[in-house]
């Protein structure tokens, strides 16, 4: 009778109860499951705050979704990245955030750089704490300083933050980019007229000094310059290098950059809604 009123009281149990009664046991059970995947390799990794390193070839990194609204990861992401001191922008389509694709659109934007690369900061993504990355940074003869973002804190990485949406958002929008094979498309617009317009013609404010007034705290910004004149008043890049930079701007016009834009921009539209 008792076993048979134990039976009974068992099988009416809701799973709410059912659910309070086993957390004691769950929390027990984790104290044995051990490190999680990737946290040791994540706390090697220190946070930076803020930048306090002057110059060029301090790089913030992030990445965009192109998903249409459905994060789904069968679509394309963009890598958005800028230099601190110059305001450099580099933009690279990611066919997925693996490890290997993130590190080989890094290379691509490292040897893009007209200055040697000396930090890189990012958020928490798996497509940046990883083993492969951390390996690339740091196992060459002067390692490059990697640190990230405090997690959910965005605006540890305001800088490139606030540039994903006049550099993707306003050329590539909302839409849902699922096909791979737009994403070469998308590369040879930001590897060309796209990157050529934002660093040699475009010119940025930066922030030179927040001052209290009572209440307000009042900003202060420089003379707006584009990231190409930073660039060549920067230490950090070599004459040889200022001097490819003087001979490519010469070479360029920003109203052909502009058409050849919106004609690479149409023809990646057209890929995209052929395909989709």
């Amino acid at each position: 009778t008792q076993l048979s009123t134990m039976k009974t009281n068992l099988l009416n149990l809701t799973h709410t109860t059912l659910d309070r009664l086993l957390v004691p046991l769950r929390v027990a059970g984790r104290r044995f499951t051990g490190t999680r995947p990737g946290s040791l390799l994540r706390q090697s990794i220190p946070i930076r705050g803020e930048w306090t390193e002057a110059g060029a070839g301090w790089l913030e990194l992030d990445t965009v979704a192109l998903c249409g609204g459905c994060l789904d990861d069968r679509h394309l992401w963009m890598l958005d990245s800028v230099d601190i001191g110059t305001d450099w922008a580099g933009l690279r389509a990611l066919e997925n955030r693996g490890q290997h694709s993130t590190l080989a659109q890094i290379r691509d934007l490292e040897a893009s750089l007209p200055f040697p690369l000396l930090g890189v900061d990012s958020d928490n993504g798996g497509e940046f704490i990883n083993h492969h990355l951390a390996a690339y940074l740091h196992q060459r003869p002067k390692p490059v300083l990697f640190t990230r973002a405090r997690p959910y804190q965005k605006n540890d990485n305001a800088h490139v933050e606030q540039r994903n949406w006049t550099r993707v958002r306003q050329h590539f929008g909302y839409e849902r980019y699922d096909n791979p094979a737009v994403a070469p498309l998308i590369n040879t617009l930001c590897q060309g007229a796209l990157g050529d317009l934002l660093n040699h013609f475009l010119p940025t404010l930066k922030l030179e000094a927040k001052v209290r007034q009572g209440e307000r705290i009042v900003r202060k910004y420089g003379d707006p310059q584009t990231p190409y004149a930073r660039a060549l008043a920067a230490q950090e890049v070599s004459p040889e290098q200022k001097t490819r930079l003087q001979t490519r701007h010469t070479q360029l016009n920003p109203f052909q950059l502009g058409r050849d834009l919106e004609t690479q921009k149409k023809r990646i539209e057209a890929r995209r809604r052929l395909e989709a």
